[in-house]
């Protein structure tokens, strides 16, 4: 059957850590009641100090380009409302849409950083008919046309299954499944200089107590001495280092697999230990099949 013109798809999940104040988890359960009244259906799980959101299965409708969008897009700016603005890189959002119109299908990825928002948006030609009956065929050669395609679809699904369907199942129940934190390593090193990261296991999450070291630098004056010696020596991963940790105040997250391929990567905002001498990051372990390696950069 041909997807309906029209309807809306969202999946995906959003994962971060419980708003930073005595009432934080009814503040997130506001906001998915305000957001059923506007039509859309999130389905909250709250596991000690961090958060996950799962959108409904159910298709939403629109004929409108760029309607049901902005509505997803305007809610998530709401959930970010909820934090202040430096808590922003710790939540993390895989959520994407595909919208099928009369000949488009319009795909969207609803990203969050420590900028903010950050909307996707790609517009794909459509190649299948709207109408799932097209008109001049006669009902019984329907069926008997339809009776054939299920017996191939079937052997399709069998041929699919021995050439790797398994593989693929695997992957699918990876990203759902939890995460047992205590296998995935962590490796401080690139960071060391500047950060002492200590580590506590949670389901499908990293807890990170992130302490400033004596090097790294809390004054322009300190910042300034610190490039000169790192400019006199040569040392580009110094400067590099400086400039992403301490005057950029970006921390980078490697997820690597276990042969230390690169899967993904995340940066969480640690600006506050220009004030302050340790911070505490959650980080999201859900959703990155084959990861065996979570790596501190810059």
């Amino acid at each position: 059957m041909s997807a309906q013109n029209g309807s809306l798809k969202l999946d995906g999940l959003i994962e971060g850590p419980i708003p930073p104040f005595p009432d934080g988890g009814s503040a997130l359960q506001d906001w998915v009641r305000g957001t059923r009244e506007q039509g859309l259906t999130f389905h909250l799980s709250i596991d000690g100090p961090a958060f996950s959101l799962l959108p409904d299965s159910s298709p939403l409708r629109s004929t409108t380009d760029g309607e049901l969008q902005e509505k997803i897009a305007a809610s998530l700016r709401t959930l970010l409302a909820i934090y202040p603005g430096e808590l922003h890189g710790r939540i993390f959002s895989t959520l994407r849409s595909s919208h099928l119109l009369s000949d488009t299908e319009v795909q969207s990825i609803y990203a969050i950083s420590s900028r903010g928002l950050d909307v996707q948006e790609r517009r794909v030609p459509r190649t299948t008919s709207i109408d799932p009956t097209p008109t001049g065929i006669d009902s019984r050669k329907l069926i008997l046309f339809g009776g054939g395609a299920l017996v191939l679809l079937i052997g399709l699904v069998a041929l699919a299954y021995w050439l790797g369907f398994g593989r693929l199942w695997s992957a699918l129940r990876d990203q759902q499944l939890p995460v047992d934190a205590e296998r995935i390593a962590l490796d401080t090193s690139p960071v060391d200089k500047y950060l002492h990261v200590e580590r506590k296991d949670r389901v499908s999450t990293l807890e990170l107590t992130i302490t400033r070291k004596k090097a790294f630098p809390v004054d322009l004056a300190a910042v300034d001495a610190t490039e000169k010696a790192a400019r006199d020596a040569g040392d580009l991963r110094g400067l590099l280092a400086l400039e992403k940790l301490v005057v950029d105040g970006s921390l980078r997250f490697e997820f690597l697999d276990a042969d230390g391929n690169h899967l993904v990567s995340r940066e969480i905002g640690i600006r506050e230990l220009l004030d302050q001498e340790s911070t505490t990051k959650f980080v999201s372990l859900r959703g990155i099949p084959k990861l065996a390696k979570v790596r501190l950069s810059f």
